[in-house]
């Protein structure tokens, strides 16, 4: 069992049972999703712990080391929100609750919550969503970009896909070179690189617990690309980490492309891509897969009114395309 908050526990490796009592009811988002909150938490500082039958987190920002609340659940949120707001603020933390899932507000009085409460999406942190047989496919006139890049490669490389295995230290010293030589190419250095090497680096230790296929891309029998992604339900696919050297133009195409011919062949639906962190390029380029969305939100203390278009109806909240 979680402690009752304000009472939380550091997150452990055993604690993944517990963690998805609360998630299973849910999509999978992203960030309260069991295998990423683990890997990404390098510095042992991520806390757990239950209110009101809400799975609550304690995150601390990558790159600012800022301390804020997030939870996941749709049961008495009017109260928990207020208790998490009024504990933040009663302790210094941030005033704001972060990565709030839409889902959380299922069957919520909306009028009545956003009279005392601002509620604002969080774009940067959307959550992005591929249907998985329309990449199988890669039909229609609003894949076209992707398709045209996808056949781009494939008429300029001999590519070959293969499932390796990511306990095999040889697999992953390989990974780990292409990631250097991404990081490198784009630039990528500060807090965010390397928490992210460090991220790699667990899920490799902790591969066993964990449902993950790595898809790995060879040209010329030299690794180029790889993608990493956990099977969450048999509904779900979560795309947990994709590099690959740029140089190939339309390798990340095909590597979705790859990703999505076997998970439909073992009947997985949808495949969630993450977010764009409000990064142009990252943002475009998942845009023009047609996305829909897994909404998040900020929640903080307000002294007007404001009700969000998307709730403004007070109906169930679905992924929707921008």
């Amino acid at each position: 069992m979680l402690p009752q908050f304000p009472k939380t526990k550091k997150l452990a490796i055993g604690d993944r049972l517990q963690v998805e009592k609360y998630t299973k009811r849910f999509p999978p988002y992203s960030d309260h999703n069991f295998t990423s909150l683990w890997v990404w938490d390098t510095m042992g500082k991520i806390k757990i712990s239950n209110l009101n039958g809400n799975l609550v987190v304690e995150f601390s920002d990558y790159q600012t080391s800022e301390v804020f609340y997030s939870f996941i659940g749709n049961k008495k949120v009017a109260h928990t929100i207020e208790l998490l707001l009024g504990f933040s603020q009663k302790n210094g933390k941030t005033c704001g609750l972060k990565l709030i899932p839409e889902h959380n507000l299922t069957g919520v009085n909306l009028k009545k919550l956003t009279s005392k409460f601002e509620i604002t999406e969080d774009r940067d942190n959307f959550d992005h969503i591929l249907n998985i047989s329309d990449i199988a496919l890669m039909k229609g006139v609003k894949l076209r970009h992707k398709r045209k890049l996808l056949n781009g490669f494939l008429k300029r490389y001999e590519a070959e896909a293969v499932f390796e295995d990511l306990r095999k230290k040889s697999v992953q010293k390989d990974l780990l070179k292409v990631y250097t030589k991404w990081a490198k190419m784009k630039g990528e250095t500060g807090a965010l690189n390397l928490n992210e090497t460090e991220a790699i680096k667990k899920l490799f230790i902790n591969a066993r617990h964990f449902n993950v296929f790595t898809l790995c891309v060879y040209i010329k029998n030299k690794l180029a690309g790889f993608t990493i992604y956990e099977l969450a339900n048999p509904e779900y696919a979560i795309s947990a980490f994709q590099k690959a050297d740029a140089e190939f133009r339309g390798i990340y195409e095909f590597m979705n492309h790859q990703m999505a011919l076997h998970l439909r062949e073992i009947g997985c639906e949808f495949v969630n891509i993450e977010q764009d962190l409000g990064i142009e390029g990252l943002r475009r380029a998942k845009k023009d897969y047609n996305p829909t969305f897994l909404r998040k939100y900020v929640i903080s203390y307000k002294t007007k009114p404001i009700i969000p278009p998307s709730f403004a109806t007070g109906k169930r909240p679905k992924p929707k395309r921008t």
